[in-house]
């Protein structure tokens, strides 16, 4: 086909076709994205710039106008037969595109004469280019997507028009001269150009050629402009927030406009006054206890605190906040999903209005689900709030912020849910709490993070932290001249005996019994499901709560409920609970007898943590029982840990030599850190590469934490009300480990991107949780 296919409008955005608004257009959505850009920089600009350790006064123009030209030419690249045939349809449609439309912008703009245009319109500064063109090239970033392709799809053809004759592709360019005032490009440049999609054609081996000598640049400035690698970082998340914040204003979404959504950005922050009032709302009239007043009292830019669980570190935070960072967003940082829902629950949801105090929220990727179980029901908030939640961007408008570790230090790997809220996280204060229970990737990941941005004040939260991980600390401070401040927990409850090692010579089972007979509550917890599940089997005629992570998390949310009621104490039934690791962190519960298999050390010590939670003076310790995990052949297991892990070590051995240092006396939470601190041996934890601040011309996006293998499905019961309604997903998937072999699970169907697991393959209770049928040969 020497001529390219005809297209009334150039879009941007999908659209009904009989209607086109101004927004779906390319120059409506080009000018949106650039009155955003524009909006972002004026509001957090300079917060973005302090945030990364640069000087705003040097660095604020630059950055201005980086995001702004790319902002403007970002989706130029649309402008193709490609990307219409998909909005268009009809016999322009190409099964697959043969090239993603930021990779034809960056490829426009590093030919001529548009490469020596858009040096003009940043002011003559070839390096600014360079940057915008990155920004560009990576807008849109995702997992496993290649930076750059180098080779176009199956189903896409053997070539494609870049459309630069279209009338409206010439509007969008003069928009841009009269924009910045540049002399009117000739009109010869506006010729269509049709690209071949070979890997060996001009356009995939000009992106080639043009990655290398801009991975040499890069490396360049390494040692020779640092501080332009911040600057891109920093440019190229600002980018995706204007993109996302256009996005939604193109869907015509009348419920903000640009201004609007930048007074929210310089707004939305906490006060003092509602976090002091939060404290002594809890506080129930008395004092702030000694440690938490000197948490307060901490200047220092990150704050080390280490206390036991239950001694109050949270009102530690929050009091630090209101004294140390007034102005600031706060975002309280958990390890998981479970502990920031429940530090949203304990401190942040107000059930009379069914919503979070002062404008709190909580976000993380099941967030959506916690707020319905927690509101009983859905609909309570308006269409725009929702969509805004959805794409990550509520959090702009958030003072204070209840999530997964994983939402901030995702950032650094270009995940988009931390790409998203940059502009919220440069305005922000932060508390990473349970740092100890972090794998060495992502307490790396958090190292980076405390290395490069150096504008944010950060507390970190522990029960404890061998001296490895503690040197880290002060290493990766110290190479910029700054100290650690560490505090500790209340001397009188971390020297609280609560505690007491006990040996069992006969079957732990009975042990239970007689515990329960006498009005007990026993938490028993494995390392791993299927030995829970056997545990409570045998233990059955004693009705145990079983918990666990392999429930819909519907249900697991309502065991989880069950747990804590149970483990009240003014509750007087005995209870037992058979539990794995998810038992380990969000569980507020005390129980009379912990028995647990043999695990790394950190994960013993917040167990522990859930015996004798409310202990008092003059009370005796309570009992616990360590049981050797063994496999079905009566062997050793060291199971899901690994013998010898990259976050723990050799760990049993190290678990064992703890154990005989705690000996069968009276035992502290100061006794168990310190033991702990003597035995602990792990590799000196590192500064983790970062694919936010390190990519430069490519965009790729990583995980964070070290990954374990397993599988999302869907039971067969619950692929009607998914199909129904897409937020049934959260609540109804289940997380399973790799099925047997013989299941030849990759055949199943999918249903939103989830496998649906045949029910021949899999037993599932609401109250036991799943397990793959044992049988071979499924029926």
């Amino acid at each position: 086909m020497n001529q390219p296919p005809q297209f009334e409008r150039l879009l941007a955005k999908s659209c009904p076709l009989e209607n086109i608004p101004w927004e779906a257009t390319l120059l409506g959505h080009s000018q949106l994205a650039h009155q955003c850009a524009e909006m972002l920089v004026q509001t957090t600009g300079e917060a973005q710039l302090k945030a990364l350790g640069l000087d705003a006064k040097r660095y604020w123009e630059p950055l201005r106008r980086i995001v702004t030209v790319a902002a403007a030419i970002h989706d130029l690249g649309k402008a193709n037969d490609h990307f219409l045939g998909m909005l268009y349809g009809g016999r322009h449609f190409v099964l697959h595109q043969g090239i993603r439309h930021e990779w034809l912008t960056y490829y426009l703009f590093t030919t001529e004469p548009w490469q020596s245009w858009l040096t003009q319109a940043l002011d003559g500064e070839e390096k600014f280019r360079f940057i915008a063109l990155w920004c560009v090239s990576g807008h849109h970033p995702a997992p496993g997507r290649p930076s750059p392709p180098d080779q176009a799809p199956g189903g896409s053809g053997t070539h494609l028009w870049l459309l630069l004759e279209h009338k409206d592709f010439r509007q969008v360019i003069a928009w841009m001269e009269k924009l910045w005032n540049l002399p009117p490009l000739p009109g010869t440049v506006f010729r269509n150009q049709k690209l071949s999609l070979l890997s060996t054609g001009e356009l995939f081996t000009h992106l080639r050629k043009r990655l290398i000598q801009d991975r040499i640049r890069w490396k360049q400035w390494q040692t020779t402009a640092p501080e332009l690698r911040k600057l891109t970082a920093a440019a190229k998340a600002c980018l995706i927030g204007a993109d996302i914040a256009a996005s939604i204003l193109a869907k015509g979404n009348q419920t903000c406009t640009i201004k609007q959504i930048g007074q929210w950005l310089s707004n939305s922050l906490p006060s003092s006054e509602d976090l002091k009032k939060l404290i002594q709302d809890r506080l129930g009239g008395q004092s702030l206890r000694g440690f938490q007043v000197r948490t307060g009292a901490s200047s220092q830019r990150v704050t080390l605190l280490q206390a036991g669980c239950g001694t109050g570190k949270t009102i530690a935070a929050y009091h630090w906040a209101a004294t140390q960072c007034p102005g600031k967003r706060l975002y309280l940082c958990y390890p998981t999903t479970g502990t920031a829902t429940e530090g949203f629950r304990d401190y942040l949801f107000d059930p009379e209005s069914k919503r979070g105090k002062f404008g709190a929220h909580l976000f993380h990727s099941r967030a959506q689900a916690d707020w319905e179980l927690l509101l009983g029901a859905r609909g309570e908030e308006d269409e725009a709030e929702q969509e805004v939640r959805l794409a990550s961007l509520q959090a702009w408008f958030t003072p204070v912020v209840c999530c997964t570790v994983d939402t901030v230090l995702g950032l650094l790997q270009n995940q988009r849910r931390g790409l998203y809220a940059w502009p919220a996280l440069a305005q922000a204060a932060f508390v990473f709490d349970e740092i100890h229970a972090y794998d060495q990737r992502l307490f790396g990941t958090l190292l980076r993070f405390l290395r490069e941005l150096r504008g944010v004040p950060v507390l970190l939260m522990t029960a404890s932290l061998p001296q490895e991980r503690l040197k880290a600390l002060q290493r990766t401070l110290g190479e910029h001249g700054e100290q650690l401040h560490q505090i500790c927990g209340p001397q009188d409850l971390e020297t609280l005996p609560r505690y007491r090692l006990e040996c069992v010579p006969g079957k732990v089972e009975q042990r239970v019994r007689d515990e329960l007979a006498q009005g007990g509550k026993v938490l028993w917890i494995c390392n791993t499901v299927d030995r829970a599940l056997t545990v409570a089997e045998q233990m059955a005629n004693c009705r145990p709560l079983v918990y666990h992570s392999r429930f819909r998390y519907c249900d697991r949310v309502a065991r989880h409920q069950e747990m804590i009621a149970a483990f009240k104490p003014e509750r007087v039934e005995p209870a037992l609970a058979v539990c794995t690791q998810v038992a380990e962190m969000s569980l507020d519960i005390s129980a009379t007898l912990l028995v647990t298999e043999l695990a790394p050390v950190p994960a013993l010590i917040q167990r522990l943590g859930r015996l004798n939670r409310f202990a008092r003076p003059n009370q005796p310790p309570r009992p616990f029982v360590v049981v050797e995990p063994l496999d079905e052949q009566g062997n050793f297991s060291a199971t899901p840990y690994g013998e010898d892990s990259d976050q723990y070590g050799p760990w049993p051995q190290q678990a064992r030599e703890w154990l005989k240092r705690l000996g069968s006396g009276p035992l502290s939470q100061r006794d168990l850190a310190k033991a702990w601190e003597e035995t602990a041996v792990t590799g000196p934890p590192r500064p983790h590469p970062s694919l936010w601040l390190d990519g430069g011309p490519r965009t790729l996006v990583d995980t964070i934490r070290d990954p374990s293998p397993g599988l999302l499905v869907l039971l067969e019961q619950d692929t009607e009300p998914v199909k129904r309604d897409a937020k049934e997903l959260i609540k109804r998937v289940l997380p399973m480990p790799p099925p047997p072999k013989s299941f030849s699970w990759k055949e199943w169907d999918r249903l939103r991107g989830v496998r649906v697991v045949p029910e021949q393959y899999i037993l599932y209770d609401p109250k036991r949780g799943a397990q793959w049928r044992k049988n071979e040969k499924p029926m």
